[in-house]
């Protein structure tokens, strides 16, 4: 099973995870991402159809249904070496990732109109650092991942990140 395919049964960790569970199509974030009523990456396309083949998911009119399979892959492969659970603590982590974006763009849509820079932002959020020699690698990511969301714009003179309108 390759990662687009587990990173669509993570979503089921995300949103719902018990046996039979139910998640429609646009409720898969950036697992399954959607361009006009279609999964135009053949990568993740590709997952999707290993996981609906292979019966880890069935494929509804809305969405994905968790099989049993799907259900008991998930509790045996999404766990620590102990076999504990990591289930709370991938919640901890969307949970985290999703405050971190709200926190970005939020410090951006208050800053001035012609926007902010990486420096700027994560020196206000207390996250501009990384590990040794790359300051700025955790802010960057985070508006990164918001560019790709389709959330911001960064010019490319200034350097200075604003809200997409």
């Amino acid at each position: 099973m390759d990662e687009y395919a587990k990173n669509i049964l993570r979503k089921f960790l995300e949103k719902s995870f018990k046996p039979n569970a139910f998640i429609h199509f646009t409720d898969f974030d950036d697992a399954i991402m959607w361009r006009r009523g279609a999964i135009e990456d053949d990568k993740i396309r590709n997952g999707l159809i290993y996981l609906i083949n292979n019966e880890y998911v069935l494929e509804m009119s809305a969405g994905l249904q968790l099989t049993e399979k799907g259900y008991n892959y998930i509790k045996k492969h999404f766990a620590n070496s102990t076999g504990e659970s990591i289930i709370n603590s991938y919640r901890i982590a969307q949970r985290a990732m999703a405050d971190l974006k709200t926190a970005v763009y939020s410090v951006i849509k208050q800053g001035p109109e012609e926007g902010l820079t990486n420096a700027e932002i994560g020196k206000a959020l207390g996250i501009y650092m990384g590990h040794v020699g790359h300051e700025g690698h955790i802010s960057r990511t985070i508006l990164g991942l918001l560019e790709l969301e389709g959330m911001l714009l960064q010019d490319s003179e200034s350097k200075k990140w604003s809200i997409k309108k």
